[in-house]
């Protein structure tokens, strides 16, 4: 699946967090600082909806510099659902299931942050996005909400 990484400047992405952001996303922080031992996984999913096309944005927690290099996974939800019997599973099973069956991870992307990633998937696919770099976080959309929110055309 193709993956393309835009690096965006901080009042982009603090508009596209504190603007667009519909109901259907999944989005989760890894905080290592406050007792996350693996990188957590979203719980709630996304759909890459008809176009097939979802977009990642990440940032460190406060979108604030100083910015780094970021990396952020995005994770296939009911292949991970399947493989757990059906239940949501712990940030450290989830880390076991990823480990077992990389094939699950749809698309890893890392760039200078923040950033957004556009990448293609099969329509309607239920995804989730896992934060890969403590003190960030990050949110996946489909393509179709990301431009409903007012998100960039070129995109």
């Amino acid at each position: 699946m193709s993956n393309s990484v835009f690096t965006i400047n901080q009042a982009d992405m603090q508009f596209d967090y504190a603007i667009n952001t519909p109901q259907q996303r999944a989005e989760i922080a890894y905080q290592p600082n406050q007792g996350d031992r693996v990188p957590p996984v979203a719980t709630e999913p996304s759909s890459s909806l008809a176009s097939g096309s979802v977009i990642v944005e990440m940032t460190n927690l406060h979108n604030n510099p100083p910015f780094g290099v970021g990396e952020v996974d995005l994770i296939n939800y009911g292949a991970l659902l399947w493989l757990n019997n059906n239940v949501f599973p712990t940030p450290e099973r989830a880390q076991q299931l990823i480990n077992q069956n990389p094939g699950i991870v749809v698309a890893h992307s890392r760039g200078t942050l923040p950033f957004l990633a556009k990448i293609a998937c099969a329509p309607y696919l239920p995804v989730t996005v896992r934060p890969l770099t403590g003190g960030c976080k990050a949110h996946a959309l489909s393509k179709e909400d990301y431009m409903a929110g007012g998100g960039r055309p070129a995109i």
